[in-house]
């Protein structure tokens, strides 16, 4: 099961992504300019956004299974009509039709880990989880690049669709029976309800804004940093990044070990305050491109080990409505990384970089004060069995 949503989530980041290195060719091919194809990326991320925060309660109701395999048919479909499409107008249609069948995978695979694997097992999965997208930038998007430098950008569109296709058939013949926590006994409006009026809920919902804040500055920005401050061209570039992303994947991995521990909140505190100097040295210091790339890399690091932990988390206190619960902390992925794309743009403009790193300290720090005061174990029970508690059915 863990391997099918894995898939599932590769394809669905990759194919995100992918534009990026693809863009100069499909500019030349539909006669169109590359700023003006970049901004598919926000046709696709908006509707992922507001799509992970509306399926959520539909999984809780209906089961992740079907959610799961509708999100996967429609994001290959959206990828294969990519490959056909003739004109801006119809791109962007079709990466609409990409964000939101996406939209429906992350919240919906994290809460189907969260039925099916037992405590001691859970975070460790969830670790496994956010290792995922890292890898598929790591290794599907420049393996994607070079198909379309072979057989022209529509190809890699081919690829994506195929393999998301591919993917949800897989899971669909090997996963027939889910173990689950499908209850109608809420309904939709009333299960959004009572998820957005615990505090919890929006605790953990302001700690994912601030720690994907960070993440997506440096995604973002940090490749450009290095560009211009040590003159690399955009091949150059390259090897550093790809370094820097490999602390996306071992921070995942090392964060389900830290998730499973009875004393997490304090280690994540405690880890967060030990990225703060490289938090703010990142953008601050021209130390070099190696101690620069190394900084970036410790930094990305201890930011994924908090976000697996803040994800765990969610699993932990969701309940019957565990869906609700991370759909909302998905949304708030997402719009963390538009945040942090947007202030941090006009920190840039107005003072350049260096002001880059005393906004990605200022959110480690309030991370921090987060986990380390604002959460107790107690209250994460309390709120499982209070998500598992029915209610009068909203419409």
């Amino acid at each position: 099961m863990l391997t099918g949503v894995g898939a599932l989530l590769f394809n669905v980041v990759a194919g995100l992504f992918m534009l990026g290195p693809l863009l100069p060719d499909m500019a030349q091919d539909l006669g169109t300019s590359v700023p003006l194809l970049a901004q598919l990326v926000t046709f696709s991320a908006v509707p992922w956004s507001a799509t992970g925060l509306l399926v959520g309660p539909l999984s809780d109701i209906y089961g992740r299974r079907p959610l799961l395999l509708l999100g996967a048919a429609l994001a290959g479909a959206g990828a294969l009509g990519t490959a056909v499409s003739d004109s801006f107008v119809v791109l962007a249609g079709f990466r609409i039709l990409v964000g939101i069948g996406s939209g429906m995978i992350p919240p919906t695979a994290m809460a189907l880990i969260g039925d099916t694997f037992p405590q001691e097992k859970k975070a460790r999965a969830t670790g496994f989880f956010v290792a995922m997208p890292g890898t598929a930038n790591l290794v599907g998007v420049p393996l994607l690049a070079v198909l379309g430098d072979l057989m022209g950008w529509r190809a890699s569109f081919v690829a994506v669709g195929l393999f998301l296709l591919l993917s949800g058939a897989a899971f669909f013949f090997l996963s027939p029976s889910l173990p689950g926590t499908r209850s109608s006994s809420v309904g939709y409006t009333a299960r959004l309800r009572r998820v957005l009026s615990l505090r919890l809920s929006l605790k953990l919902l302001a700690m994912a804004i601030l720690l994907q804040g960070v993440y997506g500055i440096l995604l973002i920005f940090f490749p450009p940093f290095l560009r211009e401050v040590y003159g690399l061209t955009a091949s150059q570039v390259a090897l550093p990044v790809s370094l820097f992303a490999l602390g996306t994947i071992v921070g995942g991995l090392l964060g389900g070990r830290v998730a499973g521990h009875r004393n997490r909140l304090n280690r994540s505190a405690t880890i967060l305050l030990g990225i703060l100097a490289f938090a703010l040295a990142t953008f601050l210091l021209e130390a070099g491109l190696w101690p620069s790339v190394a900084m970036a890399a410790i930094l990305m690091l201890g930011l994924r080990i908090a976000f697996t932990v803040m994800l765990t988390l969610g699993n932990d206190a969701g309940g019957l409505s565990r869906g609700t619960l991370m759909g909302l902390l998905v949304a708030g992925n997402q719009g963390g990384v538009v945040v942090g794309m947007s202030l941090g743009g006009l920190l840039v403009a107005q003072w350049g970089y260096g002001m880059l790193g005393f906004m990605c300290g200022a959110s480690v720090i309030g991370a921090s004060i987060l986990f380390r005061f604002a959460l107790t174990e107690k209250a994460i029970s309390m709120s499982d069995r209070y998500f598992s508690e029915t209610a009068p059915t909203g419409k």
